[in-house]
């Protein structure tokens, strides 16, 4: 995926490629009869906690299924994350401590080349409001609070790596609880040990259109989303630019109580001057599964991919693409008022990743 943005005629052809053939597959299936027996069915709505990345539009990926004409849905979601992520040069050097300590702007100023390294937690609290407006399009805004914090679960994962017997990766040669963000490329010099705290994060609207739906077990829709920038950017709160996106939905019933959720989407995100990213554009995707424990409860799994957005401050690390893997179980109290809690963690790159991300919401129907 990473390389689509990169080499714009053969890899973007096959990425769109990829669109129209999920498409497709739901235009073959549309006129199949279904009787869902799920409540509130489709992927969890939680999008990507990376420390670095809370500034910038990021999809929450959704059902393809559209809101009856009048209905509103209020989702209230809160999100903890830990990130400790760091360049190569970092972690080996972390790993020569014999015992824990702060990590100075002197110390990280004695690691030579661009280096990054990243130690703290993001407490996110998200509000959507969505509407029917008809049918077949619905409109919706995201608000969202944040707090930059020290690592509280710092001895917890501790704990859980020593357990399975994980690599710590340096975290035994750092203080527990601390904040740390340092980021060093290309003249660009980052670097705050004390905690931002909390403000007001930017605010999202977007719309959704349905491409297909009415009774068949497949079921597609687009949506366009736009981020207004609410901070200034020199800070994580706000990147201070516009971002825009628009992401092809997708729902496949195979069953009554089993279906899969699916998601491409594009992303023009504005430049960011506090890290000295120009204007870019980057590809991120989604695929879940989701199975019925009862009419009234499912289980869900799901993956997502996207590019980096760090890519051009030439940090091998932070630039990959990022792998997200989240657990989740839904419960619906009664028709209008479904909670649900995950669970995410990065796999395979994890330098450009929270380390894990724990979420409860409730999905409130009106």
């Amino acid at each position: 995926m990473s390389g689509c943005a990169r080499r714009p005629s053969r890899r973007r052809a096959v990425c769109l490629g990829l669109g129209v053939g999920l498409l497709a597959i739901n235009l073959m299936a549309g006129g199949i009869a279904r009787a869902i027996e799920l409540t509130d069915t489709g992927p969890l709505r939680i999008r990507d906690q990376f420390l670095l990345n809370m500034g910038l539009l990021a999809f929450e990926p959704d059902a393809a299924s559209m809101l009856g004409v009048g209905q509103q849905r209020v989702d209230i979601i809160q999100t903890a994350s830990n990130t400790f992520a760091m360049s190569d040069s970092v972690s080996d050097a972390l790993a020569q401590r014999n015992s824990r300590s702060g990590v100075s702007l002197a110390d990280l100023r004695g690691i030579p080349g661009n280096i990054f390294y990243l130690d703290a937690e993001v407490y996110r609290t998200g509000i959507s409001i969505d509407h029917g407006i008809s049918d077949a399009l619905q409109i919706g805004i995201t608000w969202q609070w944040l707090s930059f914090v020290g690592g509280a679960f710092d001895g917890l994962i501790e704990g859980f790596h020593d357990a399975f017997n994980f690599e710590q990766g340096g975290r035994e040669g750092v203080s527990l609880g601390a904040y740390t963000t340092y980021v060093r490329s290309n003249g660009i010099e980052v670097f705050n040990n004390s905690t931002p705290g909390s403000g007001a994060g930017d605010m999202v609207l977007r719309s959704k259109l349905k491409l297909l739906g009415d009774g068949g077990r497949s079921l597609a829709s687009l949506q366009a989303s736009l981020k207004i920038p609410l901070g200034d950017g020199n800070d994580l709160f706000s990147s201070g630019s516009a971002d825009v996106g628009v992401q092809l939905l997708g729902d496949y019933y195979l069953s009554d109580r089993f279906s899969v959720h699916y998601s491409m989407g594009i992303l023009r995100l504005g430049k960011w001057e506090y890290f000295g990213l120009s204007s870019q554009t980057l590809l991120s995707s989604m695929f879940g599964l989701e199975l019925g424990t009862s009419p009234s409860s499912s289980v869900i799994v799901q993956l997502t991919a996207s590019q980096s957005p760090f890519v051009d401050l030439d940090l091998p690390q932070l630039g990959k693409v990022s792998l997200q893997a989240s657990l989740g179980y839904k419960h619906a109290i009664d028709h209008r008022i479904i909670l649900f809690g995950a669970l995410t963690e990065n796999i395979v790159y994890f330098n450009n990743t929270a380390d894990v991300g724990l979420h409860l919401g409730a999905s409130l129907y009106f």
